[in-house]
């Protein structure tokens, strides 16, 4: 009895947490932004699936039927931002943190030179980390856009 004991002990321990409902490290996360600053965020097994759930996601946080697969950004277990410059979004997706951060920067400074050289001051409203949680939003006074949906 003992050994039926501890081998059931041994499959819940390797089986529960295969069927956990956590994003794997091959599952895809979406963001996607419309131009007034909604967005929504998914992670998805199919970059599809997630990009149909982020574009339902942001539709629920704007209530607008168009715009929120105006900008969207995939990835695999990596890092996506999303920076507000009054009404302009720059929406990046990088492996590494830093890497998305100078990536964010530099589409900035791009801006700035060749296409809106008086762009208002510029603010991260959103961080999803590779596991495709939401590290940081700004609220809507702070980033000058509202709270955003995330979906797993």
């Amino acid at each position: 009895m003992k050994q039926l004991q501890a081998f059931a002990v041994i499959v819940v321990c390797l089986v529960m947490p295969a069927l956990a409902i956590e994003p794997d490290e091959d599952d895809w996360t979406v963001v996607t932004m419309a131009p007034d600053g909604a967005w929504g965020s998914a992670t998805e097994p199919s970059p599809g699936q997630a990009l149909a759930k982020a574009i339902r996601n942001c539709k629920a946080m704007s209530g607008r039927k168009i715009g929120c697969g105006a900008q969207s950004r995939a990835i695999k277990g990596g890092w996506l931002l999303a920076t507000r410059c009054g009404d302009t979004n720059i929406v990046v997706a990088e492996m590494r943190l830093a890497d998305a951060e100078r990536a964010a920067r530099e589409r900035e400074t791009d801006l700035r030179e060749h296409y809106a050289r008086d762009l208002p001051p510029c603010r991260r409203v959103l961080t999803i980390n590779p596991r495709g949680d939401v590290m940081g939003v700004k609220s809507q006074d702070q980033a000058g856009t509202a709270t955003g949906l995330i979906s797993r």
